[in-house]
């Protein structure tokens, strides 16, 4: 296990937990473990925090908790709109293809950093290990199967993401007493259905349609967003 430099900081006016972890590369539990008198609610300008200095996490920008909530929603909706891309991509070039999914797999995995400052390093591993390495790409595959009417393949990769939305969930779940396995679950399970609903509508050349497949990815990601941003809140921050 590697050491850390423990450091002293003094509370002033305008810090949160959130900033502090991100300031020194930890995470909030590690600070509130590291000082169990301290109420995360009702920091106290004054109150000096020993604060265990991580090596191995990136710099980040500092943000507060409302600032955290738009990022999470700023992410998924990148992550929405590179998903479109690649859909479009579907009736292009391998190359153009293979670029969309790389945008789409780095969109995913900056919507997971948002959770680095809160949970450890090894849950963070198995977060993107089975959203983005497993959900989305099994996703990506999925749409590709059926643009390229691979009923069978669809099938498959449509399994295999159900298979990924548990662990996601089940994870979450277990690092966060306000996460419901199940919701969470079935929110991810509905992106396939979303997604055939796109590839059905340009198939057929239904502009209409298309576009409101893609309002209905966009209401989706939203959701998505507003919940994981909201357990963040209630466990770490001022919402009980």
């Amino acid at each position: 296990m590697a050491e850390c430099q423990k450091v002293i900081h003094e509370i002033g006016r305008g810090d949160t937990l959130y900033r502090l972890a991100q300031k020194y590369r930890t995470t909030v539990p590690m600070i509130l473990l590291e000082n169990p008198g301290v109420d995360p609610y009702n920091l106290q300008i004054g109150t000096k925090l020993t604060i265990c200095r991580g090596r191995q996490m990136p710099q980040k920008p500092s943000m507060d908790e409302l600032q955290m909530t738009g990022d999470l929603d700023r992410r998924m909706q990148q992550f929405a709109g590179w998903l479109k891309i690649y859909l479009l991509s579907l009736a292009d070039t391998a190359s153009r293809q293979r670029d969309a999914a790389q945008r789409v797999e780095a969109a995913a995995n900056k919507v997971v950093d948002v959770f680095e400052v809160f949970y450890p390093e090894t849950m963070i591993r198995s977060l993107r290990e089975h959203f983005v390495r497993g959900y989305i790409l099994d996703a990506m595959s999925y749409a590709n199967a059926q643009n390229n009417r691979d009923t069978q393949a669809a099938e498959e990769f449509e399994e295999r993401i159900s298979d990924h939305a548990e662990e996601v969930a089940k994870l979450l779940a277990q690092y966060n007493r306000y996460y419901e396995k199940d919701r969470i679950e079935e929110s991810l399970e509905e992106l396939p259905k979303v997604l055939n609903r796109v590839v059905l509508a340009m198939r057929s050349g239904d502009v209409s349609a298309e576009f409101a497949a893609y309002e209905t990815m966009d209401e989706w990601s939203g959701a998505v967003a507003d919940y994981l941003a909201r357990g963040l809140r209630r466990e770490f921050y001022r919402e009980g």
